[in-house]
């Protein structure tokens, strides 16, 4: 009886005690968990408001510049590239030039001529050419036409039809101009992505033989597909209009006059009135 009363008193006098300062130590450390998640939960959600904000400000931002931009390009002028392709200063496509440039210019839009003669454009797709395609590297000459088919927003062809196609001077611009990279991308999927996408084309071609033997023969189909869909849409460029004009060898005058008039009906529908 004296041994139970002496361990009641020993555990009252020192197991009592400690075991007050674990639950204290206890309860302590709980309360300091709840303060401690509830400061951490409470940074944790003014951290995702801020994002929110600043996520919701940019993308506000963002459709306001986009805004703005669709605006100012509502009151821009087109920018008009004529590629001009035949060696001959006083053929009927140099008076098709000429009207082209007086048409743009009186409609206030920019307009810049490239004649590939008379810059002396080097045609042939080079092995050096396909090496520095390959790295990245663009040859400056090619550069310099890939910087002004960026800067258009209409381009207009003016070639003559030899041999069922195009001139070779103007083959090789499109070989090398409209490279891989720039005009088109073949992606991992084997998919093609069109990185001309929005810019517009206009097509004038003179031919030597009567129209309609080009039209009955199917080679002015012939001649849109391999040039409309095979180059320019399938870098994503929209043909407007594809034009031919016939009997060019012996044509009068005044049938030759006839063709340049056709030019400011033509345009009147694609180039914009600028004040």
């Amino acid at each position: 009886m004296i041994f139970i009363h002496l361990f009641v008193f020993f555990d009252s006098v020192v197991f009592l005690p400690v075991a007050y300062k674990i639950i204290d130590k206890a309860w302590q450390a709980y309360w300091r968990w709840i303060v401690t998640t509830l400061l951490v939960t409470t940074l944790n959600y003014k951290i995702i408001c801020g994002i929110v904000r600043r996520k919701l400000k940019y993308t506000m931002e963002k459709q306001e510049t986009h805004k703005n931009v669709c605006r100012e390009r509502e009151d821009t002028k087109m920018n008009h590239l004529v590629v001009y392709c035949h060696p001959n200063p006083k053929s009927l496509s140099t008076a098709y030039r000429d009207e082209i440039v007086r048409l743009t210019r009186d409609s206030n839009n920019e307009v810049i001529v490239r004649d590939l003669y008379q810059i002396g454009f080097q045609p042939v797709l080079s092995g050096e050419d396909f090496i520095a395609f390959q790295k990245g590297k663009i040859p400056e000459d090619v550069r310099v036409e890939q910087d002004y088919i960026c800067w258009a927003d209409l381009i207009t062809f003016i070639y003559p039809i030899w041999w069922t196609g195009l001139p070779a001077i103007l083959k090789g611009y499109i070989d090398r101009v409209f490279s891989n990279g720039f005009a088109y991308a073949q992606l991992e999927t084997g998919e093609i992505e069109k990185l001309l996408t929005g810019k517009k084309v206009v097509i004038l071609n003179n031919i030597g033989q009567p129209y309609e033997l080009y039209e009955k023969s199917g080679m002015l189909n012939s001649l849109k597909q391999t040039s409309d869909n095979g180059i320019f849409e399938f870098c994503g460029m929209k043909v407007l209009e594809h034009r031919f004009f016939g009997h060019l060898t012996g044509s009068s005058k005044k049938e030759r006059e006839g063709h340049i008039h056709i030019l400011p009906l033509l345009y009147a529908k694609i180039l914009p009135m600028n004040k």
